[in-house]
């Protein structure tokens, strides 16, 4: 049986020291697994050099239980971290081997789940969707709740990236009531996340701000920087899409800079959405200038898909400011890499942008011939939104270029997968193009209809996007609203614990008082004991008032009712924890005790002897059926 070795809280120096006292090759990797998994969401680049290390071990001494781990969590790395699919699936292979040949099922059900993340980024939905369910299922069948949470997180992403928002919902749902049960914070900030973002997939930029700023809350709680980043940054994206630009770069710049504090290799995607606002605002020259920080980053870290990605962006603003050459050239330098990467999204990008420097340049046949490209991809990756704005250029080109026949055709087809699929992105533009091919035809009455349909469609987005402004600023409201509650809170408590320390050292001070007092009426007492005599009747005057005093409760019942405001409760919990046995002697030294008094000043207070308190003590030590815990230790928790 493997030992677990509990090094989780160490810090990365005690940890090294650790790893050069340890002979045994096979217990050295099993530390740096444990520690390179149990840092990944802290310090994600640490974690990564440790995982390497482990698996390069393992490789050295041929132990196939490293293998498999070490490959397991450094395929979840570069595919979740890097966005690496060729070193994520390599490494995966490797984990589904060792897997297998170990009989363990466990592991083997996280390779399959990997798998299908890997094949989903691909847009390989339904294979994806095998892949995760078998892993689901034997996850069920080994009673593994937290592994099936995870994979229940994962389908739910599936699901979103399909529109099947619903399921989506329900799996994020069914992961997020097990993560609350099980009090797994990180977890459920992530679910929360996720759930936030689908929101914001369906539009609704207001719902998406909510569970975002909650997620924010929750990783605040348990200080997940990394999370945090990641959470900013999505929720500066929220901005971006509300029109709020100023907002959005605020929110980057914080997902930046705690990027940066973890030295993250991802920090190249706040960049790049940084530079998407710039060009939005036409700030062309900044917008090129961060897509190429972005571009050198994602590169230096192995993202070959999002490099390329920054590259097209870079073409698509060198077009907007007119410098159509620069974009084309931008395009040609990339091509040899998107077929490197054999990623079929990228390539219809690649195709689709090219088509429309083709077209700027009134290359229509080549346009046309970029764009059927790029068509017959589309069809292969279950990617509606792509395909639309596929479908969507070439009747665009086909209009442009006289070809109305087409035109129509390729519209038509466009408005066929927007019913079907409810992907209204582009319905106003494919029912303009159809409005027009059809007046060019001389088809006027079916043209005033698509017109009147576009018209009315282009009123229905601004309506939605009106009410969903509208929602957003309640939101934000809300939000400062809630802030500011949370402030009025704060306040409030720090004012009250304020109060309680003053009304704390306010007791010490009656108590040392009554201490004090009671100590010099005893001493005078006996001092006048000693030098009375019968005829002095002003001496037995003085004794007659120090006794009366001793019996006097005024300066007690000061104390008691500053104790009871400091320690509301006390008495009522003693006496039901006593059984109503303490008798109000025995009250009177508990409560002197919980206000820090020695023996000593209580007998004086009392005017009791030492050691009659010493028996009291004992007597209630008895009562209260303390064993072996303290008495005073007991009092100071209650």
């Amino acid at each position: 049986m493997r030992r677990k070795i509990h090094i989780d809280d160490l810090s990365l120096v005690q940890v090294e020291r650790r790893l050069q006292r340890i002979k045994n090759p096979k217990e050295k990797i099993d530390v740096l697994l444990q520690y390179g998994k149990s840092i990944f969401a802290k310090d994600v680049n640490t974690s990564f050099q440790f995982l390497e290390k482990a698996f390069q071990l393992s490789e050295k001494v041929e132990y196939d239980f490293g293998l498999m781990k070490s490959a397991e969590y450094l395929a979840e790395y570069y595919n979740n971290v890097l966005g690496n699919l060729i070193e994520a699936e390599k490494y995966n292979l490797i984990a589904e081997q060792y897997a297998i040949k170990l009989n363990n099922k466990s592991s083997l059900s996280i390779a399959l789940r990997t798998n299908g993340s890997i094949l989903e980024t691909r847009a390989n939905y339904t294979e994806a969707e095998s892949l995760i369910l078998r892993a689901l299922e034997i996850q069920q069948e080994l009673g593994e709740d937290e592994l099936s949470s995870v994979t229940l997180t994962e389908l739910g992403y599936l699901y979103w990236k399909r529109g099947l928002y619903k399921k989506s919902r329900e799996n994020f749902n069914n992961a997020l009531m097990y993560f609350e049960k099980t009090q797994n914070v990180v977890k459920q900030a992530g679910v929360i996340h996720n759930i936030g973002v689908l929101f914001s997939e369906e539009g609704d930029y207001a719902q998406a701000i909510v569970q975002l700023e909650k997620s924010i809350a929750l990783k605040e709680r348990v200080n997940d920087t990394h999370g945090l980043s990641v959470s900013y940054h999505t929720l500066g994206t929220q901005y971006v899409h509300i029109q709020d630009l100023e907002k959005a770069l605020q929110y980057f710049e914080t997902s930046l800079q705690l990027k940066r504090q973890i030295k993250s290799e991802r920090v190249f995607l706040t960049i790049g959405n940084m530079a998407y606002v710039y060009s939005v605002l036409e700030q062309y020259d900044l917008a090129i200038e961060y897509y190429n920080q972005a571009y050198t980053l994602a590169w230096n870290s192995g993202d070959k898909r999002n490099a390329a990605d920054y590259k097209l962006y870079i073409s698509t603003v060198l077009s907007k400011q007119g410098k159509v050459e620069e974009s084309e050239a931008t395009l040609e330098s990339i091509k040899g890499l998107i077929e490197e990467i054999a990623d079929p999204v990228a390539m219809v990008n690649l195709l689709q942008n090219l088509a429309g420097v083709a077209k700027r340049k009134k290359e229509y046949a080549y346009s046309i011939e970029l764009l059927l490209r790029a068509n017959v991809i589309c069809t292969t990756i279950e990617n509606n939104y792509i395909l639309i704005q596929n479908l969507f250029g070439l009747s665009d080109v086909y209009l442009e270029s006289g070809d109305t026949t087409n035109a129509i055709v390729y519209a038509k087809r466009c408005l066929e997968v927007i019913q079907t699929s409810n992907e209204k992105t582009r319905l106003a533009d494919v029912l303009q193009v159809l409005a027009e091919a059809c007046a060019v035809l001389g088809n006027y009455a079916e043209a005033y209809e698509y017109q009147k349909n576009a018209s009315t469609t282009n009123i229905e987005q601004l309506k939605v996007n009106f009410t969903h402004k509208n929602n957003t600023l309640l939101v934000q409201f809300d939000v400062e609203r809630t802030k500011k509650e949370a402030e009025l809170q704060r306040l409030k408590a720090e004012q009250l614990e304020k109060e309680l320390e003053m009304k704390k050292n306010e007791l010490t001070a009656l108590a040392l008082h009554l201490v004090n007092k009671n100590e010099f009426l005893s001493e005078l007492q006996e001092q006048i004991g000693e030098n009375i005599e019968d005829t002095n009747e002003v001496l037995k005057s003085i004794a007659a008032k120090i006794a009366s005093t001793e019996k006097d409760e005024t300066d007690w019942r000061r104390f008691e009712d500053q104790f009871m405001q400091v320690n509301p409760g006390f008495s009522k919990k003693l006496m039901e924890a006593s059984s109503n046995t303490l008798t109000k002697t025995e009250v009177k030294i508990c409560q002197l005790l919980k206000t820090g008094l020695s023996t000593k000043e209580i007998a004086n207070i009392l005017f009791l002897s030492k050691r009659t308190v010493d028996t009291h003590r004992h007597n209630i030590h008895k009562k209260l059926k303390l064993q072996d815990v303290s008495l005073i230790s007991w009092l100071l928790s209650l």
